[in-house]
């Protein structure tokens, strides 16, 4: 059996490294897909597009009193455009 993975809502940064993987390795020599790559390139746009509408935060953690018992950091859109672009 296979877990899930994670969603884009989840771990957006996980999102972008998969694509941006892709957009590198397509126009190589050994995989030489071109399309691919502008798909790519396309997907990340969307990505991009749709977590910039979003507001950014911190994911906390509450216990039954609803006492923050964990604090999540999660990227903000600096790290996530540093991400895509590289």
């Amino acid at each position: 059996m296979f877990a899930d993975g994670r969603s884009l809502l989840q771990d957006p940064s996980s999102a972008i490294r998969c694509i941006v993987d892709l957009v590198i390795r397509a126009p190589s020599a050994a995989i030489n897909d071109p399309t691919g790559a502008v798909e790519g390139l396309d997907a990340l746009e969307g990505v991009l597009r749709r977590l910039g509408q979003r507001t950014l935060h911190s994911a906390a953690t509450l216990d039954d009193d609803e006492t923050v018992r964990l604090v999540a950091p999660t990227p903000d859109w600096d790290e996530l455009l540093d991400l895509a672009l590289r």
